[in-house]
């Protein structure tokens, strides 16, 4: 009520940390619930993600446990939780990407802290061909020589088909407190809605029949077949670039009398893509 939507995802307290739109204009939240334990001392949470629909409902096809919840269990131990810092990402082709550190007092190697990175399908569910499970541990360079130390992920980045995920190692009673870390994990994400990879553009075709006259001893007129998808054309002159121009035609002023002049042309698509070169050609100005 009053624009509010309570996700009651456990038995105790809880928090939302990240939220993500889809294409479809549902909501992604990701966060954390505490779990109950038998000793106050003791504390335990798991992480989460779920989707809430535009109209502000939890929606229960989201994942396989019918509630509509993604829940990431803890290690064993007094003192462990899960937590999810990073809003989750949602790829071109619906696949959802999200990352939390989980922390455990029994830690080997006195790193008490992981670093996991999910894959889920549109529909919440664990995409088994990620990693051979849905999952990845990320395993940063950590100097084990401290008595204590925490990895904990900040961030996600999709780019194409690559993930990256940005976060920082803690160092407990050390000079240097803090390294940051980024990894990058490669996906199967298509990049179109039809499941195909974006086609590269066709390269644009070079000009041709270009014919060069001189029409008087100091100025040489250039002219070329149109190039489809050109938005201007390159002039060269003896290697060198001399005009850049938006029809397939140019006049060449101020030359030399009696002499002879070679020309190339180029077109120039509208994302800055250069042809290949034209076939030279070459005229002589008039004789004085």
């Amino acid at each position: 009520y009053n624009g509010v939507v309570r996700l009651n995802v456990g038995e105790e307290s809880e928090s939302a940390s990240g939220v993500e739109v889809d294409a479809d204009g549902n909501y992604l939240v990701t966060g954390e619930a505490s779990l109950p334990t038998e000793n106050d001392n003791h504390f335990k949470s798991e992480s989460y993600i779920t989707r809430v629909t535009k109209d502000g409902l939890i929606d229960i096809r989201f994942g396989e446990g019918g509630d509509g919840f993604v829940r990431f269990g803890v290690f064993e131990g007094n003192i462990a939780f899960n937590r999810q810092y990073a809003t989750p990402v949602v790829a071109p082709d619906g696949q959802i990407f999200g990352t939390f550190y989980s922390y455990n007092e029994y830690n080997s190697y006195n790193n008490n802290s992981s670093v996991y990175v999910y894959n889920l399908d549109e529909n919440g569910k664990l995409k088994e061909n990620f990693f051979g499970g849905g999952m990845s541990l990320i395993e940063p360079e950590v100097n084990y020589e401290v008595n204590y130390s925490e990895i904990i992920s900040m961030s996600l980045a999709l780019h194409a088909d690559k993930l990256f995920v940005g976060g920082y190692i803690y160092y407990e009673d050390t000079e240097d407190n803090w390294d940051i870390f980024i990894s990058k994990l490669y996906t199967d994400v298509k990049n179109n809605d039809d499941g195909n990879d974006t086609p590269e553009p066709e390269p644009i075709e070079a000009p041709e029949n270009l014919v060069v006259t001189p029409v008087s001893t100091s100025s040489i007129i250039l002219t070329w077949n149109v190039v489809e998808n050109a938005e201007s054309y390159n002039v060269y002159r003896d290697g060198d670039s001399i005009a850049n121009v938006a029809n397939p035609t140019y006049t060449d002023k101020d030359l030399e009398y009696n002499t002879e002049y070679c020309y190339i042309v180029t077109a120039v698509h509208a994302n800055g893509e250069e042809s290949e070169k034209s076939s030279a050609a070459c005229a002589t100005t008039m004789k004085a």
